[in-house]
């Protein structure tokens, strides 16, 4: 079986157009993977430039003046010059105290009710982490949603011998998307790369409904074949399984940008 079979009845594989629209055959072949080739390429790419950005760091970094890492301990505080060192680098709050290492952590997260350098702060996180475990969940299960409706489309499409084209590697942002969402903190870059790909896949997702629509008041001439593999899987059912992809996709780009917001009020 190649990427379509002639059971599509506006086309097999090498059928672009048919009657002014697009075949399906070749939405499933080529534009709907073809943004999934993008989104991997401009990740590849993000991620080799993230690699050159954190080569570039000179280790002589760590041996300066301001470092502190780099730091003896005979060097007095505040000895002026242009290598003032903070005493917070050092763990010293303003009173000369000692700061542990976790409330040191805890202020610069945000988390926690002490500051340094002494005094109380007092920080309420609930309702954002709470909206955003929410936002979370929501995300997970309509990514899930997604993968499902997915996989059905493929199955159907399957076992009515009319090919899947190459909508299996739809599979792969959406993997990605998931494991994105552990990032921590989240990535801006990845959101927006997310939202838009999002956004592509719902209006190409759209594009293909309607093509459906067409070509299911086009008034074919089956044949057996085609007879049998429009009965176990006919344009009305397809239509509706794509519809619910192009709105899950909306729904999905939504809660990205809800994420971002979210993590910027948890930071």
């Amino acid at each position: 079986m190649g990427l379509c079979t002639t059971n599509r009845l506006e086309g097999g594989t090498f059928t672009l157009y048919f009657q002014g629209t697009l075949t399906t055959c070749f939405e499933d072949t080529f534009l709907l993977p073809l943004f999934t080739w993008i989104l991997i390429l401009v990740l590849l790419a993000l991620f080799a430039f993230a690699r050159q950005k954190a080569f570039r760091i000179s280790p002589d970094s760590y041996n300066s003046f301001d470092s502190p890492l780099g730091t003896p301990a005979h060097r007095k505080l505040g000895g002026g010059g242009t290598g003032r060192i903070k005493l917070a680098n050092l763990g010293l709050a303003e009173n000369g105290e000692v700061i542990p290492t976790s409330t040191k952590i805890k202020a610069k997260l945000g988390l926690g009710g002490t500051r340094m350098g002494g005094g109380k702060k007092k920080l309420s996180t609930t309702g954002p982490v709470k909206r955003r475990r929410i936002a979370l969940g929501c995300m997970l299960f309509f990514l899930f949603v997604n993968i499902a409706v997915q996989t059905l489309i493929i199955a159907r499409l399957s076992v009515s011998g009319r090919g899947v084209g190459l909508l299996p590697f739809l599979y792969i942002p959406l993997l990605l998307s998931g494991l994105s969402l552990f990032l921590r903190p989240h990535s801006y870059p990845i959101t927006i790369i997310s939202c838009v790909y999002f956004i592509v896949l719902a209006i190409v997702t759209g594009v293909k409904t309607r093509s459906l629509s067409v070509f299911q008041h086009a008034g074919f001439n089956l044949t057996v074949d085609q007879l049998k593999s429009y009965a176990s899987y006919g344009y009305s059912d397809e239509i509706l399984d794509n519809g619910v992809m192009a709105g899950i996709y909306g729904i999905l780009m939504v809660l990205e940008i809800g994420l971002a917001f979210l993590d910027r009020r948890t930071k």
